[in-house]
């Protein structure tokens, strides 16, 4: 007994020399009282009570399912954490995402998956893309030019599903880093996948709340914080001069993160410089075609 009682002991003091992770470098991304910085389909997104809700009713649906963009930029290695908690049907948190060029408000991209019946929550998936990406309790792999393979269990489906509050608030933490996604659900590892796919897989993007078209549903998100690791610096870096040239050019009139939020073919984008040279955009031809050289290569779909 008294040998017992000494490797218990043992085993909660090793236990302890690896301590919790502390939460740093992270700042919020929704104030708590406004919108500000978020854009939606109106009628459907509202703040209460220092809270994002989005709703629908039997009466009140929209086309397709939409989603509230966070409009502040682009983040490609970064960690998310956010509080959320879901009646009826389904919902999502989206990143690494674009908005699609002809639809208004909709999305494509990674989804960190949610459900009433908790039957798809913590799993990454691809909206408008590849689908099921990792289910729960799945390490997966996606080989170039391959669909998702498992790799490895991050535990039983079923037992993962007793760390998630289905009536209550959950804590999401999401780390994407180069290739590497990871969804973590209240101190829970559910889902993990490298994505080495090049032609289909994104390494940044928008970030997202989804409300899902069907039965009626309310996704409530609060606590939403962001620690980025390179931000939407992947193209000051790669071409500070282009960056520059950018701002200058199209800063006067509007903020950068307009443009730079989009994800566009060079054909889109071309059609947007000329949009912007018809309203009085002033430059050279020369400096014009370099701008157009530098989203096409830094902001493509």
């Amino acid at each position: 007994m008294k040998s017992l009682i000494l490797l218990l002991l043992a085993t909660a003091a090793l236990a302890q020399k690896i301590p919790p992770l502390e939460e740093t470098g992270f700042r919020p991304i929704f104030d708590g009282k406004t919108l500000n910085g978020w854009d939606g389909e109106p009628g459907f997104w509202r703040v209460e009570n220092g809270t994002i809700v989005g709703e629908t009713r039997t009466d009140r649906q929209p086309k397709q399912n939409t989603f509230l963009i966070w409009r502040g930029g682009t983040p490609g290695n970064f960690e998310l954490k956010l509080e959320f908690r879901l009646t009826g049907f389904n919902s999502g948190i989206q990143y690494r995402s674009i908005e699609l060029p002809d639809i208004k408000w909709a999305m494509k991209g990674y989804q960190a998956d949610m459900d009433g019946e908790q039957q798809y929550t913590g799993q990454i998936y691809e909206e408008r893309g590849r689908g099921f990406i990792a289910m729960r309790g799945q390490f997966t792999r996606i080989e170039d030019g391959k669909k998702p393979a498992v790799a490895g269990s991050l535990g039983d489906p079923t037992e993962l599903k007793k760390f998630i509050n289905a009536d209550g608030w959950n804590n999401l933490y999401i780390i994407a880093r180069g290739d590497t996604l990871i969804q973590i659900l209240n101190g829970h590892v559910m889902s993990m996948c490298i994505d080495e796919d090049k032609a289909n897989r994104k390494m940044d993007g928008l970030i997202g709340i989804q409300i899902h078209r069907g039965p009626v549903m309310k996704i409530e998100v609060r606590n939403i914080r962001l620690k980025e690791f390179d931000s939407s610096k992947q193209a000051q870096a790669g071409d500070p001069e282009g960056q520059k040239l950018l701002q200058r050019v199209c800063g006067h009139c509007h903020k950068l993160e307009i443009v730079t939020s989009r994800r566009l073919s060079r054909e889109r984008w071309q059609q947007t410089i000329q949009a912007m040279v018809d309203k009085g955009a002033e430059g050279t031809e020369e400096e014009f075609n370099a701008i157009l050289d530098y989203l096409s290569k830094y902001y493509g779909p």
